[in-house]
């Protein structure tokens, strides 16, 4: 498990991609669906770097080819938060 680094800029997100087949993901963030901003501490600010915890979840959205090889996917960021134990008991009482 480790976290995932994504970028705002979509020209570093190109650039990292890769040439051979490259795959650019286009996240939507919501309200508890959200990842740490780290550009304020990174070496390189200007790459606008946002991490995602592990087993960050995400929900397919659409996807799309452009060009001959440059293939995108516009997902939607799921995270789940984590429940304390009585919360959890108590679930599964009443299910």
């Amino acid at each position: 498990m480790a976290f995932l680094s994504t970028s705002r800029s979509r020209e570093t997100a190109v650039h990292y991609a890769g040439l051979k087949q490259p795959i650019v993901i286009e996240m939507e963030m919501g309200m508890t669906g959200r990842g740490a901003d780290l550009s304020w501490l990174s070496q390189w600010p200007h790459e606008e770097e946002v991490a995602f915890p592990p087993l960050t979840g995400y929900e397919v959205l659409s996807t799309r080819v452009e060009g001959s090889t440059l293939a995108r996917a516009r997902v939607r960021c799921v995270c789940s938060q984590p429940r304390s134990p009585r919360t959890t008991a108590a679930a599964h009482r009443r299910g």
